[in-house]
């Protein structure tokens, strides 16, 4: 925990970061004062609006397969630090095969320390790698709207319109689910059968 507070202080970007009341105890002493004028800390967060807004620049993250997907789907590189189970596959798809984010290194002892988190960072938020992961997010991103319409479009007569190619980008407003080139609307209920297949590119 020390290590990740201070590495995201050294990467010198603003942060919001989700630390739930049972890891409060192990936040550095002084830390937040610190960060005060960069970081945000909040014990729960929506985590898909918070994807979603175009604001975000990177997710640092376990890389959990929830997580891995919805970061993926709404276009958002990575920096992963799995653990266990999962989390070490779901590492490599991001960067190898996805190359939509970066794995921070561990050292000879097993701990990521401070200054890998930062570096992680900034390659994913302004070098030139991390160019090419805002370009293949873009892309999975893309691939993951036009992959669910098929699902989507059975499930009501208010979704048979046509949809141009550029009006494949969707919003969410007040639990409806809206096309920008159709005013077509799922209703709520319609909307939650698809919860767990389709994540909003972006919440107004």
């Amino acid at each position: 925990m020390e290590e990740i507070a201070w590495g995201l202080k050294r990467s010198n970007f603003q942060f919001l970061w989700v630390v739930m009341d049972s890891e409060k105890g192990k936040i550095p002493e002084g830390f937040v004062e610190e960060v005060e004028n960069k970081g945000l800390l909040v014990n729960w967060s929506p985590q898909v609006k918070v994807l979603a807004n175009k604001a975000v620049g990177c997710f640092f993250t376990h890389c959990g397969w929830n997580s891995t997907i919805e970061a993926l789907s709404l276009g958002v590189p990575m920096v992963t630090m799995p653990g266990w189970s999962d989390q070490q596959t779901n590492s490599k798809l991001v960067e190898d095969a996805w190359k939509v984010g970066v794995r921070a290194k561990v050292d000879e002892h097993g701990i990521v320390k401070r200054e890998e988190i930062a570096i992680c960072i900034k390659e994913v938020m302004e070098g030139d790698r991390g160019r090419e992961m805002k370009m293949n997010s873009k892309k999975w991103k893309e691939l993951a709207i036009v992959g669910i319409l098929p699902i989507m479009l059975p499930l009501s007569k208010k979704m048979a319109a046509i949809i141009k190619e550029d009006g494949c980008h969707m919003r969410v407003k007040e639990g409806c689910w809206y096309s920008i080139c159709s005013p077509l609307t799922l209703s709520k209920k319609e909307a939650t059968m698809v919860g767990c297949w389709w994540q909003p590119t972006t919440i107004v």
